[in-house]
């Protein structure tokens, strides 16, 4: 059977290091050529949902993320393009496609008026592209309660979609949710004139990110760490009667 697993695209940066089967992206070194993009186009409605799960001191700056009309795969698999550095301002200024890409701050932005995200009493947010569990949206493995946490923070979960605008059917709006605030951050993307890929550019302090599968199942590993770290608090892991490994694997996220 075919896995519905959300994946980064084997196009990437040179310092980035795809693992946990294209669902994690390490960058190796430096601070830069950490660019990645989905393995696939996003449709109207579906959100592209990654979690901060490593920094690195030393550097300035943070994760830049949104969306672009650049195919990777036409684009820069043929070595007739290289992949620049820098998602900003590199990538949105080759001239291969229209971008939109942000840089995220230490802020969480702004709620929008005409939020995604909706009631929040309302255990899933609808989309046009499906149902989403809004506890997916919030971190989980942290200190700090999602309305403490900043946007860069380690456990910081940070998803990007994209919807048809009520004006008009041919243009879209872009939104960032981040730990399940909604924000508006682009207007009058034509997402018919071409695919929308997502940019995630694995930059600065930001040293490794995941996957969150937000449609269809989870890895087992994936679900067993959330569900363990939703009732366990990161100082009791080690007098848990489990495998080194595993409590290794729970210490890299707490």
């Amino acid at each position: 059977m075919k896995s519905s697993l959300t994946r980064f695209h084997n196009c990437h940066g040179s310092n980035i290091i795809l693992c946990e089967d294209n669902t994690t992206a390490l960058r190796k070194q430096s601070f830069a050529n950490g660019i990645c993009f989905s393995e696939k186009p996003l449709k109207p409605g579906e959100l592209f949902l990654i979690e901060i799960a490593m920094k690195e001191v030393g550097w300035s700056g943070h994760l830049r993320l949104g969306l672009t009309q650049i195919n990777p795969l036409d684009a820069f698999s043929e070595g007739t393009t290289t992949l620049p550095q820098y998602a900003l301002p590199d990538l949105a200024n080759l001239n291969l496609g229209h971008s939109w890409i942000f840089p995220i701050s230490k802020s969480a932005p702004m709620q929008s008026q005409n939020s995604i995200v909706g009631n929040s009493k309302s255990q899933f947010i609808r989309t046009s592209y499906g149902n989403i569990n809004r506890a997916l949206l919030q971190p989980v493995a942290s200190d700090k309660n999602s309305s403490e946490m900043l946007a860069t923070d380690c456990g910081s979960r940070i998803g990007v979609l994209f919807v048809p605008t009520k004006d008009s059917r041919d243009l879209a709006e872009m939104h960032f949710i981040v730990n399940g605030d909604d924000s508006l951050v682009a207007i009058d993307i034509p997402y018919k004139q071409s695919n929308l890929y997502c940019v995630v550019d694995v930059y600065g302090t930001t040293k490794q990110v995941k996957i969150i599968q937000v449609y269809g199942v989870s890895t087992l590993q994936s679900l067993s760490k959330d569900v363990i770290l939703n009732f366990v608090e990161k100082d009791l892991i080690n007098q848990l009667p489990l495998p080194e490994s595993l409590k290794d694997f729970l210490h890299s996220y707490s």
